[in-house]
């Protein structure tokens, strides 16, 4: 007699950015085994190097030669690219595999490990329930899961006027303190709380996802790097992440890969690949797939997998 049994699920992943790492954590919280498919592209080794010899040092023995080069901006037409420690790596082969047609508007996929939170200015607010109206359902249901993800990245914040409007849902926020120029903001709309709270406006501090410690065991040094890359890495990345769910027996990463398109079946999906160096399509056979690589390749993938041309 044969024994009976329930075969495995095979849950695939595409992408490694917030998106991706939070649905990849979510599954192999429950045991789940999970496979990322991923381009994967990271900061060039020099770079990289440069990066981890400061994360290592104190502030003031800091390369001022790389620091400068870090602060370089990507000009062209219109507001330059933002880069990170000095790179385009967060954009690179986009054009490639997602060729856009933007007219005036600038923006970009990335194919990065770590998507666009390698080059994004970490600030985070959750939904208002006006926001969300015409959903399907309200505020209340995103809020448990809100909570899940601020358990693995980190947020720096207060509890303040924002916090009717926008909750905290997290107790381990941690304190930052605000800039010069933000801290006169911030006593200027103070003097004047009570007329904008007559005018139906609402103020308080920023919440960002920013650790207060590096991993090197370093506090942030207020050294003005945040929109070029914090040498100690303290503004999160989901990479940051992936590092940390990487240990987990049950999680298969693939790098270099490019997801092209989806096909169904009877059977499960089929998953169409294709290197990011070049090369011939692979084909990955998955149960669920989880469609988490940013809202341009994600929806490529599905008009291409639907055979929708434009």
């Amino acid at each position: 007699m044969v024994p009976s049994y329930t075969p495995r699920v095979m849950h695939y992943v595409i992408g490694s950015g917030p998106a991706g790492v939070s649905c990849a954590a979510a599954l192999l919280a429950r045991g789940e085994e999970v496979t990322m498919l991923d381009a994967g592209i990271t900061l060039e080794p020099a770079a990289q190097e440069a990066l981890d010899v400061m994360d290592g040092q104190e502030r003031s023995d800091w390369d001022a030669e790389a620091l400068a080069d870090w602060r370089r901006m990507e000009v062209g037409s219109g507001v330059p690219r933002k880069l990170s420690y000095g790179s385009d790596f967060a954009y690179r082969h986009a054009g490639e595999f997602a060729p856009l047609k933007g007219g005036r508007a600038d923006f970009s996929p990335s194919f990065a490990l770590g998507g666009l939170s390698n080059v994004w200015g970490a600030a985070v607010l959750p939904y208002r329930q006006d926001d969300m109206d015409a959903w399907p359902f309200g505020r209340d249901a995103l809020a448990p899961y809100y909570a899940k993800v601020l358990g693995f990245m980190p947020l720096a914040g207060q509890i303040d006027d924002l916090s009717g409007a926008f909750p905290l849902y997290t107790d381990r926020f941690l304190p930052h303190d605000a800039s010069s120029q933000a801290q006169r903001l911030l006593s200027a709309l103070e003097r004047h709380r009570d007329g904008l709270a007559r005018d139906g406006v609402t103020f308080g501090r920023a919440r960002l996802a920013v650790r207060s410690r590096s991993d090197s065991g370093h506090d942030c040094v207020y050294c003005g790097m945040c929109m070029f890359g914090c040498p100690y890495g303290l503004i999160y990345n989901s990479a940051q992440t992936l590092a940390e769910l990487r240990r987990d027996h049950n999680l298969h990463y693939i790098g270099g890969q490019v997801v092209e398109r989806l096909e169904e079946s009877a059977d499960g999906v089929a998953v169409h690949a294709r290197p990011v160096e070049g090369g011939g399509v692979t084909t990955y056979e998955a149960t669920r797939v989880f469609l988490g690589c940013g809202p341009i390749p994600t929806t490529k993938i599905l008009m291409e997998s639907l055979g929708i041309d434009e």
